[in-house]
């Protein structure tokens, strides 16, 4: 067994070793708008459930040389963003929005993502996906290199047909997990163990 001294490791060096142990992520695919109105979507694999009631989300962004990226500050701006699942069919597109632009254009145009509003949320989400959740700002934490921003779900909207017995049919949504480096993952065999007592 090798010990690793976490606290000598460098930024990268770490970045590496956690990435590619904490495996699949799922991914966050975020919407959010500036104020500019301009929609911003970017995805996220330091992404999970903090709470069920209230339902709550957690999504940790990083910062760019110190700053804000555009996803936190347009969370901060205006306390709301969409969060959507990454599918089997939006990985490219998602993949995609991770594309370095300038904060004044929109993932929209380097993607086949088209969005949408729905009655009652500012923040567009993205038409076709199969699953997302509108979230209003509850908390966030800042750290050296990154933002935790912690989303209570204010609607969550799934397809029909994904819904069995009120739970998401997991295998119908197809998700995607993330690796490391440039891999991704497919679901595989499902293994069920039911619970002790």
């Amino acid at each position: 067994m090798i010990k690793i001294n976490m606290e000598h490791v460098d930024k990268r060096a770490a970045y590496g070793l956690l990435t590619s142990s904490v495996v699949p992520r799922p991914i966050a695919l975020v919407t959010t708008i500036s104020e500019d109105g301009i929609v911003n979507i970017a995805p996220f694999s330091y992404f999970n459930v903090v709470t069920a009631s209230p339902a709550r989300l957690s999504i940790v962004i990083g910062k760019k040389m110190g700053s804000l990226k555009d996803t936190a500050r347009n969370v901060f701006n205006n306390r709301k963003f969409v969060v959507h699942v990454v599918t089997e069919s939006n990985l490219v597109d998602a993949n995609m929005s991770a594309a370095k632009l300038p904060s004044n254009q929109s993932e929209l145009s380097v993607t086949d993502f088209t969005v949408e509003h729905s009655d009652t949320f500012e923040v567009p989400h993205l038409k076709d996906n199969p699953l997302y959740f509108e979230c209003v700002l509850d908390q966030y934490v800042s750290f050296e290199d990154s933002d935790m921003i912690i989303g209570k779900v204010s609607n969550m909207y799934v397809l029909e047909q994904l819904l069995i017995d009120g739970k998401v049919d997991v295998k119908a949504l197809n998700p995607i997990g993330r690796l490391s480096g440039n891999s991704y993952a497919k679901l595989g065999d499902f293994i069920t163990l039911k619970r002790p007592e």
